[in-house]
């Protein structure tokens, strides 16, 4: 029920989207919003026909690429969801992007992985980096070890470790 907006219920959530596509039309972000909606109640060629929209109003958008990775991810395509996840990754590469890194290891591009892995590393070891979302770390992890990098694998294998044993007694859920 959580991410539907006030009331919880996927199809009134749906039916507000629609409202705010129609009023507010053109807007990229509301149509990759209700796509991935459609993603999430498991009707990908609905949300498909949403970011072919975007594509149309933005030829070059992030938003496509980023949208069409997911929705690759959901059939079970890999490697053509590697391809958009990339095609977006090199709209701007000084952005360490979290999701590529999921999409290289699920495509099996692990030298890819690594790269991103260690830039993430290097963001999350920085003095004063509060990390409040400890779910990338096994997959850090598991990268630096392919890698041949155990130490920092296994610093980041024992953060993620850490922390859950902290909310598992606190009693707590992670969200994220």
């Amino acid at each position: 029920r959580e991410g539907w907006g006030r009331s919880g219920d996927p199809v009134e959530s749906l039916k507000l989207l629609h409202e705010m596509v129609n009023r507010f039309h053109g807007n990229v972000w509301l149509l990759y919003r209700l796509g991935n909606k459609y993603l999430a109640t498991g009707f990908p060629e609905i949300a498909k026909l949403y970011f072919e929209q975007i594509l149309e109003l933005e030829p070059d958008s992030g938003f496509y690429f980023y949208s069409m990775s997911f929705y690759e991810g959901a059939k079970h395509n890999r490697e053509a969801a590697y391809y958009y996840a990339k095609k977006n990754y090199e709209r701007d590469t000084n952005e360490v992007f979290n999701e590529f890194l999921w999409f290289c290891m699920r495509a099996e591009r692990y030298d890819e992985a690594s790269i991103i892995a260690n830039k993430l590393a290097k963001a999350f070891l920085q003095p004063g980096v509060i990390v409040t979302y400890f779910g990338l770390h096994p997959e850090i992890a598991y990268c630096l070890w392919r890698a041949g990098d155990t130490i920092e694998a296994k610093y980041f294998f024992n953060e993620a470790i850490n922390h859950w044993l902290e909310l598992i007694k606190q009693g707590r859920e992670e969200k994220g």
